[in-house]
């Protein structure tokens, strides 16, 4: 936890943007503490039992309650379609790696692309005045439907904890899906101008135009992730998302 949210913590202050953390016993590290800094040195946030866990609900309760305290709404973007650039590094160092852009395109492609999950929403830190639509993102996780789009005032550019290869990957496929998409759409060209196509031809056709269709349809949805957007008014360490969520 930072030097500035720690001391907050410990004495019960507000931090100026309405979020007030609960006061924290100040004690020696024990033992068992000094045991586990090899996982704090390696990112990882600290578990509720004492632990080092990557999981969002049992890491640093004060900080995480600040944290939760800044959320604005949740909500699904397309970031294949949006206007706006995405900014990574300012919360999660981690550099975008070839090798797991290519595993999430596996897990893709075997599990399908489980979007609405809240366990892959990525995380955006933006003020609530560069979103149009905020009373529309109050959805709730067990329902894929009742996750609205997120709408921007303007083309700013977004700020994300994470995701990086959450990102990568689709652009990655996109790029794959444009490239079949063209060839698709030539070949069917050729064929549907036959004079005389044979019943080898006709079936071609039917096959192309049908793949052509799975094409479009993954062109469509291929980008589209949920997302959770957190105040930057807040004056926050967000690090402790972008560990969390370090895709």
């Amino acid at each position: 936890m930072p030097e500035e949210v720690r001391v907050m913590a410990k004495q019960g202050r507000a931090t100026g943007d309405g979020v007030t953390l609960a006061p924290s016993r100040e004690g020696r590290h024990s033992t068992k503490e000094e045991k586990n800094s090899r996982w704090e040195k390696k990112g990882l946030p600290r578990g509720k039992n004492g632990g080092w866990e990557k999981e969002g609900g049992v890491t640093d309760s004060h900080l995480w309650q600040a944290i939760r305290t800044t959320q604005i709404g949740v909500g699904k973007l397309n970031i294949l379609k949006i206007a706006n650039k995405l900014k990574f590094g300012t919360y999660n160092e981690q550099p975008q790696k070839s090798t797991e852009v290519n595993k999430m395109i596996t897990s893709f492609e075997m599990n399908g692309h489980q979007w609405f999950k809240e366990e892959n929403a990525l995380a955006i830190i933006i003020k609530s005045n560069q979103i149009c639509n905020i009373e529309d993102l109050q959805g709730e996780w067990d329902d894929a439907d009742d996750l609205n789009e997120v709408e921007f005032v303007d083309e700013d550019v977004l700020l994300m904890v994470s995701g990086q290869h959450q990102v990568a990957a689709p652009r990655k496929m996109g790029e794959g899906y444009v490239a079949e998409k063209t060839v698709l759409e030539k070949r069917s060209i050729r064929l549907a101008e036959s004079a005389n196509p044979s019943e080898d031809n006709i079936e071609e056709h039917d096959t192309i135009r049908a793949r052509l269709a799975v094409v479009l349809g993954e062109l469509e949805t291929l980008g589209t992730w949920s997302v959770k957007l957190y105040n930057q008014v807040a004056q926050l360490d967000f690090s402790l998302v972008g560990r969390t969520y370090n895709n």
